[in-house]
């Protein structure tokens, strides 16, 4: 009897290694597709709102932000009595303090490290995009297994993604960033996914480990009119 045990627990561990060893970086990145609303759904998204609360280390505010695919995204917080405002586009952006601060015009260096991420349809059709997938392996992140993936090309910053191996929806993604000339990264954990009418997921709270921000968003809207002028610099 015991040594039938030691045998089923033998088959058990080469089961899910063949598992794991079954499971390619594209294979994982179908389901995390599907599980965000499907490729045709992600391709189909134009444009993005989104409002929601946030914490900065311990003080609560307000965010919106509003993105047009491939064009552009700004980004209003309010943290107390105080609007901070960041928007970008492919070619610039700025920044400004206040309601009725001076706009500060964005370095090349601070718009390379912004600019990012203005594709909407994620990683629908990634191939396509010049990216390119690695599974690193599988981990633990808070309690739960996870994929990690990594994601190069495509003209954007490399990401390790942390995909949780039952849902298929990110719990971490680090980007890489140059500041000062280093690399560095930059760390997003994310949970509590929801889905809008349209089918739509997204993650309900995210936070910013090296900023100390935490946000919870209650409203998001697909493909509503933006009008562009929103990222233009005030003058």
């Amino acid at each position: 009897m015991k040594s039938y045990t030691i045998t089923c627990l033998l088959a058990v561990g080469c089961l899910q290694t063949l598992h794991t060893q079954a499971q390619t970086a594209d294979d994982i990145l179908k389901k995390y597709i599907a599980a965000r609303g499907g490729e045709q759904l992600l391709k189909g998204v134009k444009s993005l709102y989104i409002e929601g609360e946030c914490k900065v280390k311990g003080i609560k505010g307000s965010i919106r932000s509003w993105a047009v695919d491939d064009a552009g995204r700004r980004i209003e917080m309010s943290i107390l009595t105080t609007r901070f405002t960041t928007a970008v586009t492919k070619n610039n952006g700025w920044t400004q303090i206040g309601e009725k601060g001076t706009a500060k015009v964005m370095t090349d260096k601070e718009l390379n490290n912004n600019n990012k991420g203005l594709d909407l349809s994620d990683l629908a059709g990634y191939k396509e995009k010049g990216k390119v997938a690695t599974l690193k392996g599988k981990e633990t992140v808070n309690g739960k297994p996870v994929y990690k993936i990594l994601v190069t090309g495509g003209n954007e910053p490399a990401r390790e993604m942390f995909i949780d191996a039952v849902s298929y929806l990110p719990v971490r993604i680090q980007t890489n960033k140059m500041v000062d000339g280093k690399e560095t990264y930059e760390t997003m954990e994310y949970g509590e996914y929801k889905k809008t009418p349209g089918g739509y997921v997204y993650a309900g709270k995210s936070y910013a480990k090296e900023a100390g921000l935490s946000i919870t968003v209650t409203r998001v809207d697909v493909n509503l009119p933006v009008n562009n002028d929103l990222f233009k610099a005030p003058r």
